[in-house]
């Protein structure tokens, strides 16, 4: 999907009231397509990742301000933060790598 479709549907996901231009979002798109790339060992972005990269997105803009934070606590709510974002994305990046052949040896 191109990133106007993606800015549409971050724009849906996010919280109400949460005020972010659109440059904002095509930047953070720019970064996790560039870490989602490194992940998967590929010089092209993969489509197959777009509903990570949303995914993805949507938590950097939600998270925005407390990026330092590890766990927060609010009365008797304490919220823990995940430090890496593409972290819980680990084994669809693996999956991702062993679909497109990484990791075998191939025979010209």
């Amino acid at each position: 999907m191109d990133d106007s479709t993606m800015i549409s549907t971050i724009r849906k996901l996010l919280l109400t009231g949460d005020s972010v231009n659109d440059d904002a979002i095509t930047f953070y798109i720019g970064l996790v397509k560039k870490r989602i790339k490194a992940k998967c060992n590929v010089s092209d972005y993969p489509t197959d990742m777009d509903e990570i990269t949303i995914d993805i997105v949507v938590s950097y803009i939600n998270r925005r301000g407390k990026e330092g934070y590890s766990n927060e606590s609010e009365g008797e709510v304490s919220v823990s933060m995940i430090g890496d974002l593409l972290t819980p994305y680990t084994d669809d990046f693996e999956a991702y790598k062993k679909s497109q052949g990484a990791g075998k040896l191939r025979f010209i």
